[in-house]
């Protein structure tokens, strides 16, 4: 695997979404680090994957936060909708918030710091 060096989004065949410095791409997947530590996710397993700068991540936290509000003044029928979105963008964010605190992986900020709901 060649050596690169980014950050980008992965969604997973099933759906997860997770925010990963990718370390190396080849035919065989994309090797990447996490919160969680390396890992290597194989192309099957791969459904899309976007570069993922923090103003990015910023900005889309920011447009599920608005269509949220949007959804929610003018549709009733879809609060569970609005809620979804809201849960989604402060996912981003907290993946967001290492990449941009000087206190890096410590942030109180980032996902250990959340608390289910």
């Amino acid at each position: 695997m060649g050596d690169v060096s980014f950050t980008a989004g992965i969604t997973f065949a099933d759906d997860r979404v997770l925010t990963v410095d990718v370390t190396a791409i080849d035919g065989s997947g994309i090797a990447y680090t996490s919160d969680a530590g390396y890992d290597v996710v194989p192309w099957d397993d791969v459904k899309a994957v976007m570069l993922a700068t923090t103003d990015h991540m910023l900005e889309s936290a920011g447009s599920l936060f608005s269509m949220a509000e949007t959804i929610q003044v003018t549709d009733q029928g879809r609060l569970d909708e609005a809620i979804e979105m809201r849960r989604f963008g402060l996912r981003l964010l907290q993946q967001a918030a290492p990449r941009l605190c000087p206190l890096g992986p410590s942030c109180g900020l980032g996902p250990q710091a959340a608390s289910p709901r």
